[in-house]
């Protein structure tokens, strides 16, 4: 079975049984960067009603896991949006670790806190490694007794806390200012330019000028964002 018609038929699925599958997953799938693990589904469970292999994908274990994803994103982020945008900025520069938790074979019930941990490290990676350049982000760790470290050094209790971290953070937010600057890989967006600029002819279009410009805009966003939560995190507590 061709990659286009595996991908008509997942949408076809999410479609049918909408009350089961958010329709934000059928606009995921456009994305070319899933094409690689959905290529590898077999092809007799495109049927949704036949087992397969325990060491094989099977498509309806991939949208489940999908949907688990945009749910834990809905359930810490519900007053961000777009909510694709949002998703897109974190799975793209950490496809990787999309297609390993994509790939799971286990049954989500019964391994939940695998699950999770995987999404959790999945939705953290970008503001983690930011902390590379943007000193605040450092800052704030460390007055919630947290360290910046490697992704995959840190426990599933000190992933989910800087997950409810970061849903406090655009909570305070209200809805407002640059919330996708949380979620969005700073690597990613200065290499962006950076590619942008082969096609223009302009002494400032160099990497030493985006990566200067960008990480000076991305600190003002950040501290901004900081700021705001600083203000605002005494009203938290109403919410708990």
């Amino acid at each position: 079975m061709t990659l286009e018609s595996k991908k008509e038929l997942l949408r076809y699925r999410i479609l049918n049984t909408g009350i089961h599958h958010d329709i934000i997953l059928y606009s995921m799938l456009r994305y070319q960067y899933f094409d690689e693990i959905i290529s590898k589904i077999n092809d007799i469970s495109m049927s949704f009603k036949v087992d397969v292999q325990e060491e094989e994908i099977e498509a309806e274990q991939f949208l489940i896991l999908l949907e688990k994803f945009v749910k834990e994103m809905k359930n810490y982020f519900f007053n961000i949006g777009p909510m694709i945008y949002t998703i897109d900025n974190i799975v793209e520069p950490n496809i990787d670790r999309m297609k390993d938790y994509l790939s799971l074979k286990c049954k989500i019930k019964e391994n939940e806190e695998i699950v999770l941990e995987k999404i959790y490290k999945i939705i953290i990676s970008n503001f983690i490694n930011n902390a590379e350049y943007i000193p605040s982000i450092k800052t704030f760790l460390e007055e919630h007794h947290l360290e910046v470290k490697s992704i995959d050094e840190y426990t599933f209790e000190e992933s989910k806390k800087i997950i409810s971290l970061l849903s406090d953070l655009v909570f305070c937010q209200r809805g407002r200012g640059k919330l996708s600057y949380l979620f969005e890989s700073l690597d990613s967006y200065i290499n962006g330019h950076i590619e942008m600029s082969k096609y223009r002819q302009s002494k400032k279009s160099t990497p030493e000028y985006f990566q200067k410009h960008d990480v000076e805009y991305f600190n003002t966003n950040y501290e901004s964002i900081f700021k705001t939560y600083n203000s605002k995190k005494k009203y938290l507590r109403y919410f708990e």
